[in-house]
C-alpha cells in the first residue's frame, strides 16, 4: 500500500514499471484493479512473478472511524517501510488496540 498525494499520478504514468531495476527480472505486462477508493497495478516479471502495488491517498489510514476493508488488508499482514506522517503507525496502533 503506498499513501500517496495523488493516486492517479501512478494510473496516468505507464513508464515507472518498466524504470524500476528488477535486476534479473523484466516487465512482461501489468494490469489494473480498483478495489473502492484503492487500485493497483499488478506488475508481471519474467521469471515469472506478479508484484501487486497498491496506490490510495493518505485518508485510507483514517482511524476514527477505521473501514473494515482496511481492518482487513492490515491484519492479513503489514510491513511498514517508511512513514514519514506517521499515518501507518497510528492505523496499526488502533487496530492493535481493539
Amino acid at each position: 500500500m503506498l499513501l500517496v498525494p495523488d493516486p492517479e499520478a501512478f494510473r496516468s504514468d505507464k513508464l515507472w514499471p518498466v524504470e524500476i531495476p528488477w535486476g534479473k527480472g523484466r516487465v512482461t505486462g501489468w494490469h489494473d484493479a480498483q478495489y473502492g477508493i484503492a487500485w493497483s497495478r499488478h506488475v508481471r516479471l519474467e521469471p515469472p512473478c506478479e508484484i501487486e502495488f497498491t496506490f490510495c491517498g493518505p485518508s485510507w489510514a483514517i482511524t476514527n472511524p477505521v473501514d473494515p476493508g482496511t481492518v482487513s488488508v492490515v491484519s492479513e499482514g503489514c510491513l511498514v517501510v517508511l512513514d514519514r506522517a506517521q499515518l501507518l503507525q497510528k492505523l496499526l496502533a488502533v487496530i492493535h488496540d481493539d
